[in-house]
């Protein structure tokens, strides 16, 4: 419950910088989380686990180049527009 608390925080950050979230109402599998992320046109998964939480870290995956790096809960939004930037110019 505490992971989801603290998505649900990320959550409102990232939406309150004009960016499109989306979160689960229950908790799910990692891959029906995934499953549902590409379905629904995401970009990005931001995933908040118990070992990457104790490092104060995330996993951000790139669901269109299909990869991922863990990267810390404090640089997400900065992460997030880097890549924005990126894929604008490609």
């Amino acid at each position: 419950e505490a992971d989801y608390i603290d998505a649900f925080k990320l959550y409102m950050d990232l939406g309150e910088e004009g960016n499109s979230v989306l979160i689960p109402y229950k908790p799910k599998k990692l891959k029906s989380g995934i499953t549902d992320a590409v379905k629904r046109g995401a970009s990005y998964l931001i995933i908040v686990g118990g070992e990457e939480k104790e490092k104060g870290n995330v996993i951000l995956r790139d669901l269109s180049k299909k990869v991922q790096e863990e990267i810390s809960f404090m640089d997400i939004k900065r992460r997030i527009k880097q890549l924005e930037e990126r894929n604008g110019e490609e």
